[in-house]
């Protein structure tokens, strides 16, 4: 009786492998007989992706443009003044012989201690907002490259391989008459084309592959001595190439070089990037209010405020987050004087009709969020506290306000 159980399960069980091993086929064979569609959309995908990004990164070489670039300085110089003050604390604990409580964390009994605690607990959050940013931005010229090539090699692999496909299939049915192509197809008479297309897929992407790395060469990580001058270096390298006679390396592409086969394309000449000109137009304060906006909006947060009609609004330009804190609504903003070149940053009445509330000011809360972020009372008739800063380091200190006052949000 053991013995027939025994070989019930393992005539199961090759039934079992049989049938999969026949599903597999079965797809497999589905597959195949619909890579020419496969193949079409693949195409299609890459194709897209190559014209309307790649193709316009390619000609700043895939480095940052101007708003990242700027967004990078500011990050970095904020990430450096933290590593600075994390140093200083530490030096100063130890100089200073200031107690410490048994997790490690500086004791707040004194007020040297306390003060030395909010300096470290701002640098540690400043460095936590910043380091990601850094290092997302230094990697992005080589990501942005990888991109490019995979889409450039798989576009020239996906359409010549459709080209040698209907070659084959034409050729071999001598006829150019679709209804009858794709009859061949249903009834799996393509079986040579198909095979033919997949290793033109494959020998082509492998040349295209080739053909890019050695065009364009991998950009460096991004750092604070070459954020700038990347792209001029290279674009003098490029003119230093040159030869009479010769196309440079932007005009060869704008002739056709890059074109795939089934797409036409139309680009204007010139190696800067739009986007570049465009940015530059703006002055480097108005620049860098509209990236503030961009990663607040993208963090959630409503704005208030008039940086984005810049010159229109005279002297004193503004970003604000608005919030109800301890029952009194509020923004936290972000100023800039034009006409004294300061920037700070604070908490400011809702409305220019509110009253300065006078119990928020004596608030326990609110007092030790301003004394957390280095807020000195103004109590005048628009801000409750501010901070003057720099624009190097204030975004990254009105962040840690932002997140301090939401954790006491009602």
């Amino acid at each position: 009786m053991a013995k027939q159980n025994q070989s019930n399960s393992i005539e199961t069980k090759v039934v079992s492998v049989v049938l999969l091993l026949a599903v597999v086929l079965l797809l497999f064979g589905a597959v195949i007989y619909a890579s020419p569609l496969i193949f079409l959309v693949l195409y299609l995908i890459n194709q897209i992706a190559y014209l309307s990004s790649d193709k316009r990164r390619k000609r700043d070489f895939f480095w940052l443009n101007y708003g990242e670039r700027e967004l990078f300085k500011s990050s970095w110089e904020d990430f450096s003044a933290a590593l600075r003050t994390k140093k200083y604390v530490e030096a100063a604990v130890e100089r200073e012989r200031i107690r410490l409580n048994q997790n490690g964390q500086i004791s707040v009994r004194s007020y040297r201690g306390q003060d030395l605690k909010a300096q470290l607990d701002n640098a540690n959050y400043v460095i936590g907002q910043t380091a990601p940013v850094i290092e997302a931005l230094e990697n992005r010229p080589q990501k942005q490259r990888k991109k490019g090539r995979k889409h450039y090699s798989n576009a020239w692999g996906f359409g010549l391989s459709l080209l040698v496909f209907l070659g084959f299939v034409c050729y071999g049915s001598n006829t150019l008459n679709v209804s009858q192509i794709i009859e061949q197809m249903k009834s799996g008479q393509t079986g040579d084309a198909i095979g033919a297309m997949l290793w033109t897929f494959v020998v082509v992407k492998l040349v295209f592959f080739a053909i890019f790395s050695i065009r364009f060469r991998k950009p460096p990580l991004v750092s604070m001595e070459n954020v700038d001058t990347y792209i001029g270096d290279m674009q003098e390298k490029m003119k230093q190439k040159d030869r009479p006679g010769k196309l440079t390396l932007s005009d060869s592409e704008e002739e056709g070089n890059d074109a795939v086969p089934l797409v036409t394309e139309k680009v204007g000449g010139g190696m800067e990037e739009n986007i570049v000109e465009s940015e530059a137009g703006k002055s480097y304060e108005e620049t860098m209010f509209g990236n503030w906006a961009e990663v607040l909006e993208k963090d959630g947060n409503s704005l208030l405020g008039n940086w984005n009609n810049w010159e229109n609004v005279g002297q004193w330009k503004n970003l604000s987050v608005p919030f109800s804190l301890l029952g009194t609504k509020v923004r936290a903003a972000i100023e800039y004087d034009a006409g004294k070149k300061l920037v700070y940053f604070g908490i400011t009445k809702y409305d220019d009709e509110d009253n300065v509330s006078q119990s928020l000011l004596e608030d326990v809360v609110f007092r030790n969020i301003m004394k957390i972020n280095g807020l000195t009372v103004k109590n005048n008739e628009w801000w409750y506290c501010l901070k003057y800063a720099s624009f190097d380091n204030v975004f990254a200190q009105y962040r840690k306000l932002l997140n301090d006052m939401k954790n006491h949000q009602n």
